[in-house]
């Protein structure tokens, strides 16, 4: 019996794709720690694997929920983190649309300085 051998290719891991909306939203709050001590904000996880998801389903966890959850004087607002790439899903649309129909701001950010720039009006 031939024992079939790996080849050298398999061996070699595939180029771990990059986590932009991740690594956006690290930059956000590194940011709004730096520089918005007067304001709270926290993030809302919403990310887990099936199995875990249905167990947080429970306890509260909403699809589509948008990332971060920001608090100044008078205002709550909440952003969406996306890459340049990314697009909300069907799920995030519909929450933002019922977000938007109760008054409340909900803003999709690509960029660190788009952020900013919402943090700083």
């Amino acid at each position: 019996m031939i024992k079939k051998t790996r080849s050298a290719k398999a061996d070699i891991p595939k180029k771990k794709r990059g986590e932009p909306e991740y690594e956006l939203q690290c930059e956000c709050v590194e940011w709004f720690n730096q520089n918005r001590q007067d304001w709270i904000m926290f993030s809302v996880p919403n990310e887990s694997t099936y199995k875990r998801k249905e167990k947080f389903k429970k306890s509260g966890m909403l699809s589509g929920a948008p990332d971060l959850v920001i608090i100044k004087p008078n205002e709550t607002f909440f952003i969406e983190l996306k890459s340049s790439a990314g697009r909300c899903s069907a799920e995030q649309k519909a929450l933002h649309i019922k977000i938007d129909s109760l008054n409340q701001k909900v803003y999709t950010v690509r960029t660190l300085q788009n952020f900013i720039h919402l943090c700083t009006i």
